[in-house]
């Protein structure tokens, strides 16, 4: 008889906190370091795993009340960008956004560390491959998502549209 898998599912979609409201179970949150020591603690990450030309740009996603990071690299001469976002913040002062923004890249830099880790028992991985873009700047994970199709993946990967 051939085998026949279960279907997969989603644990859910993801419920973001706010900024303000997190617990401590959220990593990061009492981080003391400043953005710029995160950046170059990311960059010398980004280095080991091959990547150079490391360049922070704050911002905003439109319509959203989260502030991050779009970091773009170069690797082997191929360009990448990845995003890095912060909780969202209900009430935003100057304080509560760099530490928001602070958290969001101590997580950028704990994920770069973990990817070096997993070098270990994943010979031959290549952890920015995802994000490396095309000459229209469109990341391979977005290249994926639209050649595979959005309906596909959706409740694997992506949240349910609202």
């Amino acid at each position: 008889m051939p085998f026949k898998p279960d279907e997969l599912t989603a644990e859910g979609e993801l419920k973001v906190p706010y900024f303000a409201s997190q617990g401590k179970e959220i990593p990061g949150r009492g981080t003391h370091k400043s953005q710029k020591q995160l950046q170059e603690e990311i960059r010398a990450l980004m280095m080991r795993v091959g990547a150079g030309m490391v360049e922070f740009k704050a911002g905003h996603w439109e319509e959203s009340d989260r502030y991050g990071f779009q970091v773009e690299f170069s690797l082997n001469g191929h360009p990448g960008r990845l995003e890095c976002a912060a909780l969202p913040i209900r009430s935003v002062t100057e304080i509560r956004k760099d530490r928001a923004l602070a958290q969001a890249l101590y997580w950028l830099r704990d994920w770069l560390q973990g990817e070096i880790n997993s070098r270990l028992f994943r010979p031959g991985a290549v952890a920015l491959l995802p994000f490396l873009v095309d000459e229209n700047g469109r990341t391979v994970t977005e290249l994926y998502i639209e050649k595979v199709g959005e309906e596909h993946l959706r409740g694997l990967y992506l949240p349910a549209p609202k």
